[in-house]
């Protein structure tokens, strides 16, 4: 509003044009951050559970360039997971599923999701390049390893763990989360939502 009502009235057209694109460029600004607003936290992941959001996720993956990516669901059609383990499982799907279409040069990946009495289990996987798994890991600069670093924490803050194996070709993700580890509710509390 006030780069409107500067613009407004400034008569200099070089300052007015300078105005103009400042002024889309903080409308742009606006629409990423209600855009990952929405990726952080969705509504539909409160409404109507995991796999439905995911099931939307995944659509609008697929209406970008990129690999083809099939989902299936197994277990799931009973009560809702708890409402960490759901964020849980959705940012790392999330953070898996954008390293894929960033990284992996594939033109296929699959998310899977089962569950079990005590179990709930997600596996990403890929058919592009693989990767040093280790090396990423432990030696690359910091901003190359925050995604799989972030997922290894999110996983372990709820009871849960990480697999990740790569090599040559194809990369695979593996998470499983306890259903039953109401104790872990607490240590998420108290960290709030990671920034990753």
């Amino acid at each position: 509003m006030y780069l409107k009502v500067l613009r407004d009235a400034v008569h200099d057209e070089e300052v007015e044009q300078c105005v103009k694109q400042t002024q889309e460029v903080a409308d742009q600004l606006m629409r990423d951050i209600h855009q990952l607003s929405w990726e952080l936290r969705p509504s539909a992941l409160d409404h109507l559970g995991l796999v439905p959001a995911l099931e939307h996720c995944i659509d609008e993956w697929s209406k970008r360039p990129g690999p083809k990516i099939d989902f299936h669901v197994q277990g799931f059609d009973g009560e809702r997971l708890a409402d960490h383990l759901e964020i849980t499982f959705y940012r790392i799907v999330q953070v898996a599923i954008t390293n894929v279409m960033k990284h992996a040069g594939t033109s296929h990946a699959s998310v899977i999701l089962e569950r079990t009495a005590q179990l709930a289990r997600a596996i990403i996987e890929d058919n592009g390049r693989g990767f040093d798994v280790e090396t990423v890991l432990n030696r690359a600069e910091p901003a190359k390893r925050l995604g799989l670093l972030g997922m290894q924490e999110r996983a372990e803050l709820v009871g849960g763990k990480l697999e990740i194996e790569s090599g040559d070709r194809g990369t695979t993700v593996f998470v499983e989360l306890p259903t039953t580890a109401a104790t872990h509710v607490a240590r998420v509390a108290g960290h709030g939502e990671s920034s990753r």
